[in-house]
């Protein structure tokens, strides 16, 4: 199921009880800017029955450059492109969001 509220962000049901909301964007850096990570409450929630139970979730975080290989960092000394994943699972449910990270001269 598919719905838009007030607030901008995808919301996908994985199963009739629990549900998970993604407000990431994709972020474009030039030479030389910081890249910092949002908060993960700020952009990943997740509900069960319409409650909050995003403390009792677990979220991975894989940075992956433009090879597929796996990094610590995102290196905005030189041009590139990464991506972000959220790996999200509560129970039996789970879902991957995914962040493009694009540095430009």
């Amino acid at each position: 199921m598919y719905y838009t509220n007030i607030a901008s962000g995808e919301s996908i049901t994985i199963s009739p009880d629990v549900s998970f909301e993604y407000f990431g964007n994709d972020v474009t850096l030039h030479i030389g800017d910081s890249y910092v990570e949002d908060k993960l409450e700020n952009i990943i929630k997740v509900y069960l029955e319409g409650k909050n139970i995003t403390k009792d979730s677990t979220i991975t975080i894989k940075m992956l450059n433009a090879n597929n290989e796996v990094v610590e960092t995102i290196d905005t000394t030189k041009i590139g492109t990464y991506k972000i994943e959220y790996h999200v699972k509560y129970k039996n449910a789970s879902k991957t969001f995914t962040k493009n990270i694009t540095v430009l001269e």
